[in-house]
Order: structure tokens, then sequence, then C-alpha cells
């Protein structure tokens, strides 16, 4: 299974619980991915030495480094147990068949970024689109304050802002017939 945009990701094997169970690992990646966010951000891989997956004792079989080198590529993420360390996530790989959508994080940058500026523009919804590009303007804005946000928690990769995002929103993509339709596009761009 493939998802071009990265919507799916396999984490495997299944974990051992406390009380000796054979259980699912979502629920073990749920966790570290929000312990993760909440001390990192959301920008951060769900995986990693930092952050072991509590609540479980071992893995149902051991994933060796020979195995991983050759399943990680192809987006299966292992979940080890590393000595003094625990279980652990050992992989972030989404099974995106895009080369932009490769990694987990870069999905959840993503999601936060479009359900942010959905949510910035409630107040735009029902606006009048002037002559006078003031419509387009404030949503450029509000989007480049939106990204600016992004790139300065470490979200979004470059060097400057202009490095890292471009908002459009004017005429190149708002044709007329759209604008007598109610319609206003924001084309958001981000590295």
């Amino acid at each position: 299974y493939t998802s071009a945009f990265g919507y799916i990701a396999y984490f495997a094997p299944y974990l051992v619980d406390l009380e000796g169970n054979l259980v699912p690992p979502s629920a073990g990646v749920a966790g570290v991915a929000v312990a993760r966010y909440r001390n990192t951000g959301f920008q951060t891989p769900p995986a990693g030495a930092k952050f072991p997956v509590k609540g479980v004792i071992d893995v149902e079989f051991k994933i060796t480094r020979a195995h991983q080198e050759v399943s990680n590529p192809i987006g299966l993420n292992a979940i080890r147990v590393l000595p003094n360390l625990g279980v652990v996530i050992w992989g972030s790989r989404s099974r995106s068949s895009s080369p932009y959508f490769k990694f987990v994080n870069t999905r959840v940058i993503v999601n936060v970024l479009m359900a942010t500026l959905r949510n910035a523009f409630h107040t735009e919804i029902f606006s009048v689109i002037d002559g006078q590009g003031i419509l387009f303007g404030r949503i450029k804005e509000t989007a480049n304050s939106v990204c600016y946000r992004l790139w300065a928690g470490s979200a979004l990769f470059g060097l400057e802002p202009a490095d890292s995002y471009l908002n459009v929103c004017d005429e190149s993509n708002n044709p007329g017939i759209d604008l007598e339709n109610g319609i206003v596009r924001l084309d958001s761009y981000v590295t």
C-alpha cells in the first residue's frame, strides 16, 4: 500500500505489553509522537532514542540493523529493543510514492499548515472581492504570518523566510470567472 500524499506509515513488529500480550504498535507510536511534539515540536519525527515506547517490555521479533537497512528505504519503520535504551521506534518514513512526503513529520508539518490556514480565513469567507487587491493582500499577509511562525519554529527549511515559503494570492491564480463565483485562491509553497 502507498499514498501519494504520505498518509500511510508502517511500524513493526507488534509489541509485548506489561502483561505479556502482543499489541499492535499504533498506540505506542501515537504516544511517542505526542511526547515528541510536546517536548520538541510537531516538526520532529515520532522516533528516536530520547523517547522510548512506554508500557511495553519487548517486541514480537527482533529487527536487526541488516533487516532495517533493507526494509527502512521501502517504508517499514522498525521498532527495536536497543541496549540501555529500551523499546524505541527507529524509523519515521511514510509509504508515500512522492519524494515530497517521504517522512511522517513532513506530512504532519503540511497538515498543521493546512489546518492553520483553513482556520485563519474564517473571517474572510464572506468578504467583498474588491478590484483593488485589498482582499488578496489580507489573505497573503495572513498566510505569510502563519508560514513565518512555522519557519521561526524550525518547521520550515531555509536560512531566511523567503527561502522557506511563498504565498501567492493575486490575479495570476485568481481568474475573473472564479472571482465572479466567489472563489479566491491562495497557493502556498513551503520547503
